[in-house]
Formats: structure tokens, sequence, C-alpha cells
């Protein structure tokens, strides 16, 4: 988790191992293994992707119900028009 890296991932101003004091915490309070992430702004990058893989998600979704529609019409959308 990248929790410890302050504002922009470098540590600046925060105490010495706080985000491993907190995902010790965490981790003992809801009994999931939680660690710190050794570099805040991998962790971060990571997190940034994540919206993105939802509407991706959605967008499938989306897609499949085009296709269940069309099929329902009786058009398949895997032949060939030609």
């Amino acid at each position: 988790m990248a929790i410890g890296g302050t504002a922009v991932g470098t540590g600046l101003n925060a105490l010495a191992g706080f985000g491993e004091q907190v995902a010790a915490e965490i981790a003992s309070m809801t009994g999931t293994p939680f660690q710190a992430a050794p570099n805040k702004f991998t962790a971060q990058g990571i997190l940034d992707r994540m919206p993105l893989a939802r509407e991706l998600d959605r967008l499938y979704a989306e897609v499949d119900k085009l296709r269940v529609i069309l099929r329902q019409h009786g058009i398949d959308p895997g032949d060939d028009p030609a």
C-alpha cells in the first residue's frame, strides 16, 4: 500500500517508519496482510490504472449487451457480411 509517502511520494515530513506502522496496524485490525510499498511512486501509479480497468470492464459489458440484442434480432455479430 502507498502509505507513508506524503503528498508526492517522497516521504518528506513523514515520521520514519510511519508507513510500516500504519500497514502493521491495519493488518492487525483486519487480519489481512498489508505492507507499505517500498516505492510509493510505483504504488500510486498502479492505483491510477485501476479506473481504466473499470472503464474497460464497463465498455466490455456494453458491447456484450449490444451483441445479445443483435442476436435476438437474428444477427450474428460473428457472421461475415459478404
